[in-house]
């Protein structure tokens, strides 16, 4: 994860940006291992609940398996993380008179910083860590114009401690001595780090506490389970299976493109040989070499009587042992195999929702802590904010778009329908007050059409979209 808070001091000082690239190139707290695993590897790391290890076979597969890559691809990218901030007064001032501009101009700084610091496209990046590594620890900076987040190494980080609902991250030193031998190294590092953790090292260095406590509005602790175990590794022992069956499929599809020819010499009728082995070598070479560019044609010289197998029945088997090993993958992962193959419509759309369910807990852990940030860093005397951050995803946006839109037509908040269409709060105030009041387009914009405003012969209520319908109807479509 990028820190840009050290990107922009390195700009604002002239500092070569070399040297910044290198800080960041010698810092990656997910670095992938430069080994391979077996499958009994993986099955005792399973079985025996090895967290560490397991989060380097995630890691690798993650690079190494297109099957692996593009599950957790799936859940990482599912959530919107759309969000809405919302000011409100602070307890004993609602019957107060209040300054609405005002309101407004201290709003506007919030969304601003927010916007700066790119939340949504972090949690999408923490997203994907956790469902690799079981485990997301970073650190949250603020600036006077953003926030900016620190990912910390999963190795050295525990937590035993809540406050407020924030989980106090116990970050160990020793990372520094461990990771970076030299000593060139570490100054390197640690100018990434904040001011907080490099002040803690030098305490530590001079016979400090090794283990520094996080402040909880800095400390950033996102799991899926208990366990911080990574969500999706127990399909890699089934990935491994499909792929094994897959390369005994290639070498059975090149066996069979290959072509034998059977050169059968006569023998005498007590069964002696009619031709010298002298001859019999000639008569093989003269027909090798007239074959000797045809890869896929084999020659055998012989008078035995030869016979052949059907393996018909043998490769059947296979392709149904490859598709079961397939099925199981995603069924091992808890989705429905039509996400990468999709067939029909009914129980794909089932199988999402499911996901989506656990993609929510993440959702609200994330939604908490940025709450806890705007509560204890934005908050004032007079102001409060809630931070909205529904349950939106890819897959649902349209269904609480209609959802949101049906409210809205009852009176309730139209802020929740320009959620759901992805348009940023900031972006969205500033759209309105640029049609409004710099090209007044109210007085200048004709409505579109639509069954509000034209009549037509035409009855009937409008088509499903196809997500809505399903196999049977599309099957009956499409003969149509």
């Amino acid at each position: 994860m990028l820190n840009n808070k050290r990107l922009k001091d390195y700009i604002a000082q002239g500092k070569d940006l070399e040297a910044f690239k290198g800080q960041e190139a010698l810092y990656n707290p997910t670095v992938l291992p430069k080994f391979t695993f077996s499958e009994e590897d993986i099955r005792t790391a399973i079985d025996g609940l090895n967290v560490a290890k397991m989060r380097d076979i995630s890691m690798y597969f993650y690079y190494a398996s297109k099957a692996y890559g593009r599950l957790v691809d799936y859940f990482a990218n599912m959530l919107t993380f759309d969000y809405l901030i919302i000011p409100k007064r602070q307890n004993g001032k609602k019957k107060k008179t209040i300054d609405s501009e005002k309101v407004q101009e201290e709003l506007s700084k919030v969304l601003k910083t927010f916007k700066l610091s790119r939340i949504k496209q972090e949690s999408r990046e923490i997203a994907s860590k956790v469902l690799i590594e079981g485990v997301f620890y970073g650190y949250l900076m603020y600036s006077k114009e953003s926030m900016d987040i620190q990912e910390l190494p999963y190795k050295y980080c525990t937590t035993n401690f809540e406050y407020m609902g924030v989980p106090i991250i116990e970050f160990n030193l020793e990372y520094f001595d461990r990771e970076f031998r030299t000593e060139e190294q570490r100054v390197l590092i640690l100018e990434i780090y904040p001011k907080e953790i490099y002040d803690a090292y030098n305490a530590y260095k001079n016979g400090g506490p090794k283990i520094f406590y996080v402040e909880p509005k800095h400390s950033m602790v996102f799991a899926l389970n208990d366990n911080n175990i990574p969500y999706l590794i127990s399909i890699i022992l089934d990935i491994i299976r499909f792929n094994n069956y897959k390369a005994i499929d290639e070498i059975r599809n090149e066996q069979e493109i290959l072509k034998l020819i059977i050169q059968k010499l006569p023998v005498n009728k007590d069964g002696t040989l009619i031709f010298s082995p002298e001859e019999i070598t000639y008569l093989h070479t003269i027909v090798s070499d007239m074959l000797e560019e045809m890869p896929s044609i084999d020659l055998i010289t012989t008078y035995a009587e030869i016979s052949t197998e059907n393996l018909q029945e043998q490769r059947n088997s296979m392709q149904n042992s490859m598709g079961n090993a397939k099925s199981n993958i995603y069924s091992e992962a808890g989705v429905s195999e039509q996400l990468m193959d999709a067939s029909g419509n009914v129980a794909l759309e089932k199988s999402i929702k499911t996901d989506e369910g656990v993609m929510f807990n993440l959702l609200e852990s994330i939604r908490n802590f940025f709450q806890f940030v705007l509560e204890t860093e934005f908050s004032g005397k007079k102001l409060s904010y809630s931070l909205i951050m529904p349950e939106l995803t890819i897959y649902n946006r349209q269904e609480w778009f209609d959802r949101y839109l049906e409210g809205a037509q009852y009176g309730y908040s139209k802020l929740l329908v320009v959620l759901a269409m992805g348009i940023d709060q900031e972006d969205f105030y500033d759209l309105m007050d640029y049609e409004n009041n710099i090209l007044n387009i109210v007085d200048q914009l004709i409505p579109l059409q639509s069954s509000h405003t034209t009549t037509g012969d035409e009855g009937g209520n409008p088509g499903k979209p196809d997500e809505n319908k399903d196999d049977k109807t599309i099957v009956n479509q499409n003969n149509d």
